[in-house]
């Protein structure tokens, strides 16, 4: 049994070699508001995979948005998707902070079965961040618009 256990943690190890190189077929997230791509609003947009990068060495699934309509200090209205098979994200927790007379405020929300949401709020939207099990964090910074 410990030969085992031995065997299977120098697999794990290997697998993590250090290297912060990401694969050629990892699809990026990616931002659209109002059918234009935003993507320079993300942060961290590309992972730094690897035993030392700060993602670790377990490559996770990317999360995008499409945001299809938005009222700044009313409403936003949008769909989270898989990055790569554009598939819509269930349940992804949705963190959106709102700049009201010099007051943080955060509101928080889920996306539906079709990976939707829609939520109200009263100021200026400051970011975003959205979360999901075996995807990594989504997160969008508004002050960079």
């Amino acid at each position: 049994m410990l030969f085992r256990t031995i065997i299977f943690l120098i697999i794990i190890i290997s697998g993590c070699n250090g290297t912060k190189t990401v694969s050629a077929h990892l699809t990026f997230p990616e931002l659209k508001i109002e059918n234009e791509r935003y993507d320079r609003l993300i942060l961290d947009r590309k992972p730094e995979y690897g035993y030392s990068g700060k993602d670790g060495c377990v490559v996770m699934r990317e999360i995008s948005m499409n945001i299809t309509e938005l009222s700044n200090g009313k409403f936003i209205i949008g769909q989270v998707y898989d990055s790569e098979n554009k598939t819509p994200l269930l349940n992804a927790g949705i963190i959106f902070s709102v700049n009201r007379n010099g007051i943080i405020n955060t509101i928080e929300t889920l996306s539906d079965k079709n990976g939707m949401f829609y939520t109200e709020f009263d100021g200026k939207l400051k970011n975003i961040i959205v979360a999901r099990v075996a995807y990594r964090t989504l997160k969008i910074d508004f002050d960079k618009l």
